[in-house]
């Protein structure tokens, strides 16, 4: 008989070291592929999307990158992207949250349109920073397909969501 404390088996440990990811917004997500690049001990990473500096952009990133960007216009992310994407080596995607600006990926997509009256934004400024889509749903795309990354990478958990277009999350557009 296995003993549950707070739902977790007695005795196991609460973090398992060996597998450990990292995800992060705009300069979070920057952070993220230094960190992917700096420490062994971070397995997957995910940046939403974060410009690329330094070591990762010249030197590469051997283990598993997800890559998540806004539909906002942003030459300076997509050029940094594509000096990065060749040297990724292991595992990788790249992906478009369609409709989106770069809030999007942050909780200002629910709490801003909430709050517009008190901040006195208008709905154009709205657009530009959280785009045009179903906020709600985006968020329940994208903690898709976090999840979906990270049990694939830390797990070993199969998943098709980065084999192709899913009906259920349309918003998605796998780029490369």
């Amino acid at each position: 008989m296995v003993e549950l404390v707070g739902g977790v088996e007695k005795g196991a440990a609460a973090l398992d070291p060996a597998t450990v990811g990292m995800f992060g917004h705009s300069m979070g997500g920057a952070t993220t592929l230094q960190t992917l690049h700096d420490d062994p001990r971070v397995q997957a990473g995910a940046s939403l999307d974060g410009p690329v500096f330094g070591a990762p952009a010249t030197d590469g990133l051997t283990r598993p990158v997800l890559l998540m960007s806004s539909a906002w216009d942003s030459p300076a992310r997509d050029a940094m992207w594509d000096i990065l994407w060749p040297e990724l080596t292991g595992w990788r995607r790249q992906l478009d949250l369609t409709g989106s600006g770069h809030l999007s990926y942050t909780d200002f997509e629910l709490l801003l349109p909430r709050a517009r009256p008190a901040i006195a934004w208008t709905a154009a400024d709205l657009d530009h920073f959280l785009g045009t889509g179903d906020g709600p749903h985006a968020i329940t795309a994208q903690r898709a397909y976090l999840t979906a990354f990270f049990d694939l990478q830390l797990r070993h958990r199969p998943t098709v969501l980065f084999d192709g277009p899913s009906p259920r999350y349309p918003e998605i557009v796998l780029q490369r």
